[in-house]
């Protein structure tokens, strides 16, 4: 450093701050013992000091310039006027160096050769060494090629599985167009984000992603034990080794209820706190078309059956400008569902978007379901339908077709509007909160804030899904009759009609229940 004179000045300030005590450094670079044959300190500068950038750049030179000699005895061993050739000189030069770097590169083109790049462009790994063209960020460009090869090789491995393995699905799944499977794997546990989870949880969550047996299915005493249900005509069915029987089999118990709550109300919080406002289960859209009597005869007295009909939609969101109908579904590891069809099981998140594409037609038959109840109960009421008055069949049509939140079993992972949603969450934030939060920019807030809401939602998913996983377990082994009576839906000793009348509800003197939005009951 004292030997170039433009930083030579700056040798004195670099021993004061890093040296060692015993050597202290004059202004015209001698030393204050000059009979000293201590040598300067061994360290070097803190990696990340504004100075290190300096030293090396200076220091770096001279190995370069000592390399080159070395390598060509004095000759050129770079080619930097012609950037396509300039490795074709030190590969001809018969060094060492020059052996290692061929070797090394052919080592690197063997993992990709073969492997159909999906990057869809030739990478740099397709170059002989000699003509390796130049380019910015070659380390990135080189990793992302071999990596990419990598994933490809384990594709195929996978894609090779039954189409009953869960593994296959899990592979699959976790490539979601949501992007929110796993994303809670790199996250750090936090209560402020509802990142948090119990041991047991932590594992089902874990080897649902990857697709292998449960820990707590394959536990002795349970694994193999015949339990009581109901699917498809059958009554009795046996715990497999994943724990993914107890999940997709009616069971008593509001397990798949409590999971897709869970999921719903989840998403439904980050949306509103993102700033975009909305109603969960907006009962009122149908209110104009279907006497409110209609809708309550749809509510069994004793709680048995759903809290709303099946037109009724989880959410109504106002985005953009427009009001929009979203519906969750969870969907278990089952024949109907995943496998379906060879395209649906071997597609990225194909079961997802399979059935979130099943929506649409389901809300449009239950809308039409509630049109001829309707006609029904006019007739035997012998009361003549208002005239002019809209059919919920053609309110649905109103609104744009009904969104579909779908939510995997394996990887947990969702649907393309899941993904949708979320982006237009996290840019309403955004817009809103970037000055706060004291970024950059927008686009930093925005970038930001959808890995968290990937994070939270995902995460939502996994546990919603282990919880319902255990829980089911925990059934397992017991007296069936006990099993069923501390599983079994608490019956409601206050029916919804009765608190509706007596609280002033859409039966009573208006107004309605959570959710309600204009009039009539739902």
């Amino acid at each position: 450093m004292a030997a170039v004179p433009g930083v030579a000045s700056l040798v004195p300030l670099m021993h004061a701050m890093y040296g060692p005590a015993g050597i202290i450094v004059l202004p015209d670079g001698s030393r204050l013992f000059a009979g000293s044959d201590r040598g300067d300190f061994e360290e070097g500068l803190p990696q990340g000091s504004p100075e290190s950038s300096l030293a090396f750049c200076v220091l770096i030179q001279e190995a370069v310039q000592e390399l080159h000699e070395a390598l060509a005895g004095g000759g050129r061993s770079f080619d930097f006027d012609t950037p396509d050739l300039r490795m074709s000189t030190l590969l001809a030069s018969d060094s060492d160096l020059g052996h290692a770097f061929s070797d090394a590169w052919a080592l690197l083109r063997e993992e990709v050769d073969g492997v159909v790049d999906v990057t869809q462009s030739p990478g740099l790994l397709s170059h002989p060494a000699e003509t390796v063209p130049a380019q910015h960020r070659m380390q990135h460009a080189i990793t992302a090629q071999r990596e990419a090869a990598a994933a490809r090789r384990l594709d195929v491995l996978m894609l090779a599985l039954p189409r009953t393995d869960p593994r296959r699905h899990a592979w699959l799944e976790a490539g979601d167009y949501a992007q929110i499977a796993g994303r809670w794997l790199a996250s750090h546990p936090s209560e402020r984000l509802g990142l948090v989870c119990s041991c047991s949880e932590f594992s089902e969550m874990l080897v649902s992603y990857l697709g292998v047996d449960s820990p707590a299915a394959s536990s002795p005493g349970v694994l193999g034990a015949s339990f009581s249900g109901y699917s498809g005509g059958r009554q009795r069915f046996v715990v497999d080794a994943g724990g993914w029987e107890v999940e997709r089999v009616q069971m008593p118990g509001d397990g798949w209820r409590d999971a897709h709550d869970y999921i719903a109300s989840t998403v439904f919080d980050l949306v509103s706190l993102a700033g975009i406002t909305g109603t969960m289960e907006p009962r009122g859209i149908f209110s104009m078309a279907v006497p409110a009597e209609v809708l309550a005869a749809a509510l069994a007295e004793d709680g048995s059956r759903r809290s709303r009909p099946g037109a009724v939609p989880d959410y109504c969101f106002t985005v953009d400008g427009r009001r929009m109908l979203y519906d969750v579904k969870r969907i278990a590891f089952c024949p109907s569902r995943y496998w379906p069809t060879v395209a649906v099981a071997s597609s990225r998140g194909g079961p997802l978007e399979h059935r979130a594409s099943l929506v649409r037609a389901e809300y449009e038959a239950a809308a039409a379901a509630l049109d001829a109840r309707t006609a029904a109960w006019y007739i035997r009421t012998g009361t003549a339908a208002p005239v002019g008055a809209p059919t919920a069949v053609d309110i649905l049509a109103s609104f744009p077709p009904v969104r579909g939140l779908v939510f995997g079993s394996t990887a947990c992972g969702g649907s393309r509007e899941v993904g949708i949603l979320l982006a237009q969450a996290a840019s309403s934030s955004a817009q809103r909160q970037w000055r706060s939060l004291g970024a950059r920019s927008m686009l930093d807030a925005r970038s930001f804030m959808i890995s968290t809401l990937r994070s939270q939602v995902g995460f939502a998913a996994a546990v919603a899904h282990a919880r319902l996983r255990l829980s089911r377990l925990e059934l397992i082994g017991g007296s069936g009759r006990t099993a069923g009576r501390y599983a079994s839906a608490a019956r409601a000793f206050i029916s919804p009609t009765a608190f509706e009348q007596a609280r002033g509800g859409a039966l009573g003197a208006g107004g309605g229940r959570v959710g309600f939005a204009g009039g009539g009951l739902f």
